[in-house]
Order: C-alpha cells, then structure tokens, then sequence
C-alpha cells in the first residue's frame, strides 16, 4: 500500500513525499505497522537522492537503517525495497527522447 501511495503522489508532485504522513489521508487511511516493532510503529521510510527505501526493520528487530541492497554484519537485514521514480510515459512525440 505504501508503495503504491508513493507513486501516486510521485504522479501528482514528480517528486515522492519527503515524509511517509503526508500520503494520510489523501493516498492512505493510516501508515502501515511494522510487524516486527513491539510497539506497533509503522514502517520505515528513507529518502536515497530520488529514490526512497521503504522497510521494516526485519528479525533482528533492529533499525540497520534501510540496509535492503546488502547484509550486515549481524545477517539480518532490514526487509523493504528500493522504490525509483516512475519512468514517464505516453509522452506527445516533441517531448519523447530523441
């Protein structure tokens, strides 16, 4: 869900949100929870240049702050995913790469 959000808003700003709380309540009712957060907290959101890093902080219940490309020295790493900007479609011809 959050994922899709995101690239909503991406449609209508050419930007993802700076902060996840601005997709609610326009893209999403409420932030999804982490499931492995004691404390209920929602999932995890990380801006990587024009990417972001959506995740969650996985088994080891430990924040290795968005590592989703590369396992940590503990073997656990954070599970989520890198999300790129949509790339542009249906464009008119005069605005299509030449």
């Amino acid at each position: 869900r959050l994922s899709l959000a995101c690239q909503l808003w991406f449609r209508r700003h050419q930007t993802f949100p700076s902060h996840p709380e601005e997709l609610v309540p326009e893209f999403l009712r409420e932030l999804p929870v982490d499931p492995f957060t004691k404390l209920g907290e929602p999932i995890r959101y990380l801006q990587d240049g024009e990417n972001v890093i959506i995740y969650s902080i996985g088994q080891n219940e430990t924040d290795d702050r968005g590592a989703v490309d590369l396992v940590p020295s503990n073997g656990y790493p954070d599970l989520g995913y890198r999300l790129a900007p949509p790339i542009q479609r249906d464009l008119p011809s005069e605005l299509s790469p030449q």
